[in-house]
């Protein structure tokens, strides 16, 4: 208990110190580096040595760059071999680098690129290995990408689904109640009533003027003939004299009185059968309400819109039969409102 004790508080005390023993070898490099730019190149070496022995540069990139030092350090010391070793090391860690000749002498350009020439044998593997660590790495990066993705829809389809299954849509419908009475009326009543004004008009327009035409047949005719009373022959002398009306259209204006006779049956077989048609339409059209506005609306996401103005509802069509009376005698009056 006491060793495992004390290993918990080791391992906390070293998690704790990593960060600022990092920070602390970042500053002893950067202190190379300033040595180093300053041309004391015997103390940039001897930080960067101090720094590889203890062991403290763990980051790829830091190794890269003591190296980098640590070679141009002792390439300006004038010992070669150290300097040579420095940057077979560096071209361990990364096969392709290359020092930029807008920073480094020419001389110095060409050493590295002669010692990367001399070992391109044994650096050949470490770079195809690295290829494929990189490519694994990328592939790493791109299954992760994908399951993330996956992840993030899988939780954004359950989020909606979640969502709409606490959702329910209420309907309300402003309806208008409507007259089976009006489909028996002619003049196109249950094509109006029926929602249907442009037939509406079309029958009651047609039944309009083939009604009139046969009144006006009907008037014309009846005006043409002529009743003349004649007396009628006696049976014996002492009978009363007896008279008979006989009626007729005069010879000149026969053709007309036959033209408006046809006229009057023919506009009437017309205008009845627009009546005929206009009922059978309206009682396949007919519907016992009419749906005028319509407005949803979801539970539990806020108040109900308000209604608009087509859910207002219009008084239903109605018909109506009132007596009258006047001085010339006794009626009805038929009246259709919509």
């Amino acid at each position: 208990m006491i060793r495992r004790s004390l290993a918990l508080l080791l391992l906390a005390a070293l998690t704790g110190a990593a960060p600022a023993l990092a920070a602390e070898t970042r500053g002893d490099l950067q202190r190379a580096l300033d040595r180093f730019d300053y041309g004391n190149y015997e103390d940039a070496a001897r930080l960067v040595e101090k720094l590889l022995a203890e062991g403290r540069l763990v980051e790829e990139g830091d190794l890269i760059e003591a190296y980098r030092i640590l070679g141009l350090s002792y390439y300006y010391l004038k010992r070669r071999e150290k300097a040579r070793s420095a940057f077979v090391r560096l071209l361990s860690l990364e096969p392709d680098y290359r020092l930029d000749p807008f920073f480094h002498p020419p001389k110095i350009v060409e050493f590295f690129d002669q010692v990367r020439a001399e070992n391109e044998s044994l650096l050949a593997p470490i770079r195809e290995r690295k290829k494929r660590i990189e490519a694994e790495r990328r592939l790493q990066e791109e299954a992760r990408r994908r399951l993330l993705e996956e992840e993030a829809r899988r939780a954004k389809a359950a989020e909606v689904e979640a969502e709409q299954a606490a959702r329910r849509t209420v309907v309300e419908r402003t309806v208008r109640r409507r007259e089976y009475l009006l489909n028996w009326l002619p003049f196109g009543a249950g094509q109006f009533q029926n929602d249907e004004p442009v037939k509406g008009a079309v029958l009651a327009a047609a039944q309009a003027a083939t009604g009139l035409a046969s009144v006006v047949g009907f008037a014309v005719a009846g005006g043409l003939r002529e009743c003349e009373r004649r007396p009628v022959p006696k049976g014996s002398p002492g009978e009363p004299q007896q008279f008979t009306v006989v009626c007729g259209v005069a010879p000149q204006n026969l053709n007309l009185a036959q033209t408006m006779d046809r006229v009057k049956w023919i506009a009437g077989g017309m205008f009845w059968g627009l009546v005929v048609y206009g009922i059978v339409d309206a009682h396949l059209h007919y519907r016992p309400t009419a749906v005028l506005g319509e407005v949803r609306r979801e539970e539990g996401l806020g108040p109900a819109p308000e209604p608009g103005p087509s859910a207002a509802s219009p008084p239903a069509a109605r018909l109506s039969i009132q007596p009258q009376v006047t001085g010339d005698g006794a009626g009805a009056l038929l009246s259709l409102e919509f």
